[in-house]
């Protein structure tokens, strides 16, 4: 799994791309708050579109306790999936449950709308040798 981090105007902003993988993603979910901190952040897009392979429900489910359970300040996520992984919102519901405010969508406008960011533009496919967190 590949992780590209920008912190943009107002927002964190996270490319992932590869394999999925539980424990990386984990690591990436630290990350993610790590440099919310560093920068004053509370908006987060995450960009999965780049991922190869199905991340499964149970995955979701634990994906979204694990962000829950480490969300120390009053952070938003946006994550952004290819069209054919919306057929759950396992991962929204379960951080929704847990007072995590996530919207899982595939469309970019739903995700900057929901955030309040502006467009990020057409989604360009995570470099191959990306860094991982």
């Amino acid at each position: 799994m590949e992780f590209e981090f920008e912190a943009r105007e107002g927002y964190l902003y996270l490319k992932a791309g590869g394999g999925f993988d539980l424990a990386s993603a984990r690591g990436g979910i630290q990350k993610i708050f790590a440099l919310c901190r560093e920068h004053g952040l509370v908006k987060v897009l995450i960009d999965a579109r780049g991922l190869d392979d199905m991340v499964t429900i149970s995955q979701r489910h634990e994906l979204a306790t694990y962000l829950s359970d480490l969300r120390d300040s009053p952070v938003r996520l946006a994550v952004l999936v290819p069209t054919q992984l919306m057929y759950t919102k396992m991962l929204e519901d379960t951080a929704l449950n847990r007072g995590t405010p996530v919207r899982t969508t595939d469309s970019v406008a739903d995700a900057c709308v929901w955030l309040g960011v502006p467009n990020i533009g057409p989604w360009v496919p995570i470099r191959t040798g990306g860094s991982s967190p």
